[in-house]
């Protein structure tokens, strides 16, 4: 059975000239699509859409955990302080992922972080400053 996921991958400095994401292609046939990456103050962090078998995905993020590169799910890279959204909607014409609608009933934006990829546009974009990236 084939899955698709988003993940972030944070790492130390001295894992960034290693040869991870390739072994994760080679070694486990997976197929990783690059959305995001950044170095900063010693800790590296990289999006990723991973595409392959539920077994080869599970041996895969095995093998990261077994480096020590933690994985984390990509819907908590990107949230929302739901105190701070004055509900203005300018997230919604500025993600490329359509993450953001407008409830019309409510009117009310909402967030769904199952289609966000993380890119962190919505975080320049929010004029209330609610929009917080974890990367």
């Amino acid at each position: 059975m084939s899955i698709e996921r988003k993940i972030i991958l944070h790492f130390s400095a001295e894992k960034a000239d290693k040869p991870l994401v390739n072994k994760l292609i080679r070694d486990y046939n997976l197929e990783l699509n690059f959305l995001h990456a950044s170095m900063e103050n010693g800790v590296g962090t990289m999006v990723v859409g991973v595409v392959g078998s539920s077994e080869d995905y599970d041996k895969g993020m095995g093998y990261l955990a077994k480096v020590g590169v933690a994985v984390e799910d990509i819907s908590r890279g990107i949230y929302r302080n739901e105190d701070r959204c004055t509900g203005c909607g300018a997230c919604i014409g500025f993600c490329p992922s359509g993450a953001f609608t407008l409830d019309k009933q409510t009117a009310n934006t909402v967030f769904n972080s199952n289609r966000c990829i993380s890119c962190g546009v919505c975080v320049k974009a929010c004029l209330s400053r609610c929009m917080h990236r974890k990367f």
